[in-house]
């Protein structure tokens, strides 16, 4: 999978449509208990390389069933998640710094204004140096700097990086 290990939240959409069903409720139970038994009740998730399937629930956007329950699910659930390779500091504790931020409004606004959403590392590389050229406060101290500016906007989806 594309990120073995990491958290999983399971959404049911379209529950309008689903509860129009004479077997709704059975249908949902069944769906949950197969939920449960092969994703969340499982050791085996993790060791076959699948995300870790936390929880799952049924939502509709159109009528706004269990929408407020999901973003309280959204949030405790992230409140919970720890920091990679830094112990006991959950990522709402966790501090990014100020060029990291301007670095993903930069990159965003390129692709915006230049409609290009794939470059290749030397392009990144001359990007990086005309944006720090036009911008003071994107500034990084070298090669390794700007790797884990990238390798932060990579693991926080702001940025696919394919070596």
């Amino acid at each position: 999978t594309v990120a073995p290990g990491s958290s999983v939240i399971l959404i049911g959409t379209h529950h309008d449509q689903i509860v129009k069903l004479k077997n709704y409720r059975q249908l949902s139970e069944n769906f949950q208990s197969i939920i449960y038994k092969r994703f969340i009740d499982t050791s085996q998730s993790e060791k076959l390389g699948y995300p870790k399937v936390l929880e799952s629930i049924e939502i509709s956007s159109k009528t706004g069933y269990n929408i407020k329950q999901l973003c309280t699910l959204i949030y405790d659930i992230s409140g919970q998640l720890l920091v990679p390779n830094i112990k006991d500091q959950n990522i709402f504790q966790q501090r990014i710094p100020a060029k990291y931020i301007y670095l993903e409004d930069a990159l965003e606004e390129y692709r915006l204004n230049k409609k290009i959403s794939m470059l290749n590392d030397k392009e990144y590389q001359e990007l990086i140096k005309e944006i720090s050229q036009q911008k003071n406060h994107i500034q990084f101290r070298d090669y390794i700097e700007l790797q884990q500016a990238t390798k932060w906007l990579h693991e926080n989806g702001k940025l696919n990086r394919n070596n």
